[in-house]
């Protein structure tokens, strides 16, 4: 009887070690981009600003805007019926590059207000871009 417990522990606690392995896959959302010295990459994030939720980007330092520009994030709503409210859509961020190098950028989703909203999962989950410039 007490192989059965120990047995049934064991499998529990190896599917809490899995259960962690893929919250920390879902996470980690890294993405690579090249540019070439004045071409512009746009990427598209999902957003809801209904919820005060938004992108935020860590703060680049000065070497790194020397490498690429960055520009004003512009929100694009999904079509919807009017006169409903609540209704997401996404961010639009665009990348130009401007000399060669290497810059890692980090977006974390929350309110501006709330440094602790950051939200850690799912397709708000963190996301990382290391674009090379070349």
């Amino acid at each position: 009887m007490k192989g059965c417990v120990v047995n049934k522990l064991s499998l529990g606690f190896l599917a809490i070690l899995a259960a962690a392995s893929l919250y920390g896959e879902e996470c980690a959302k890294t993405e690579k981009i090249t540019l070439r010295i004045g071409q512009s990459k746009t990427i598209v994030l999902p957003a809801n600003h209904t919820t005060g939720y938004s992108w935020q980007m860590r703060e680049l330092m000065a070497q790194d805007r020397k490498v690429v520009d960055v520009g004003d994030p512009e929100y694009i709503q999904k079509e919807h019926a009017k006169g409903m409210v609540g209704v997401g859509g996404f961010e639009h961020w665009t990348f130009k590059g401007v000399q060669r190098g290497t810059v890692k950028i980090l977006f974390e989703y929350l309110q501006r207000w709330n440094p602790d909203s950051v939200i850690n999962e799912g397709e708000f989950a963190p996301r990382e871009y290391h674009i090379t410039v070349k």
